[in-house]
């Protein structure tokens, strides 16, 4: 019964999120489950660093656990260098723990990397034979619950013409650029229109442009009812 929910949950995901998309979400689900099994209090999700207003890195969860604070990172498939190297910068800038989350490591330089620069790591394959259907169920509800509570907390009342024309672009191209090119202006100005729509409440989620994307075809959704 389980395996048969945990295959639609992710068919689902890959049919509307998109398999990128999917694979993100999954692995953060699981990310949370893990650090949660070993004692870290999840503080906050994809922390955005920022200096003087610009955008300097962004980490996908804040934890907590015997009065340290880290720095974590997830990563859907084998740890790389380039990843032990990411991780620790992005702690070093908030004077945090470097912890990193993958499915083994992708090469014995990665392990040694670690190693050297103090990075803690988790893998998922250590844990993934520990759970049995009822966590695997909790973990699934728990995570797709947030997920989706994120993405329909959208508040589209306040919206002028233009903002919808944003919108719709947004639902409409699969990336960034397009978006831009499909509106005629640069990806920096879409941006900044984008911070104008958090800032009305009408974008809430964090995250990558896949994701954006959702909440935009949602609130499309909520404008033709």
């Amino acid at each position: 019964m389980i395996s048969i929910l945990i295959a639609f949950n992710i068919l689902f995901c890959v049919l509307y999120l998109g398999v990128d998309l999917a694979r993100g979400l999954w692995s953060e689900m699981l990310a949370e489950f893990v650090l949660e099994l070993k004692g870290y209090e999840v503080k906050q999700r994809r922390y955005v660093v920022q200096r003087d207003g610009i955008k300097l890195a962004e980490i996908d969860i804040i934890a907590e656990k015997d009065g340290k604070t880290y720095a974590v990172e997830i990563k859907s498939g084998r740890i790389s260098v380039t990843d032990i190297r990411q991780a620790f910068s992005n702690a070093r800038l908030i004077n945090a723990q470097p912890l990193i989350i993958g499915r083994g490591f992708a090469d014995d330089s990665a392990k040694r990397y670690a190693e050297e620069l103090s990075v803690e790591t988790l893998l998922y394959p250590d844990y993934i034979v520990f759970l049995g259907p009822e966590e695997l169920q909790a973990l699934l509800e728990k995570s797709l619950t947030r997920f989706f509570l994120e993405i329909f907390s959208g508040n589209p009342k306040t919206l002028s013409d233009e903002d919808w024309e944003i919108i719709n672009a947004i639902a409409a191209n699969k990336t960034l650029a397009e978006a831009a090119v499909k509106l005629g202006m640069s990806e920096k100005e879409l941006g900044k229109k984008i911070g104008e729509l958090k800032n009305k409440g009408a974008i809430t989620v964090k995250g990558g442009y896949n994701k954006l994307r959702l909440q935009c075809i949602y609130l499309k959704f909520l404008q033709k009812r």
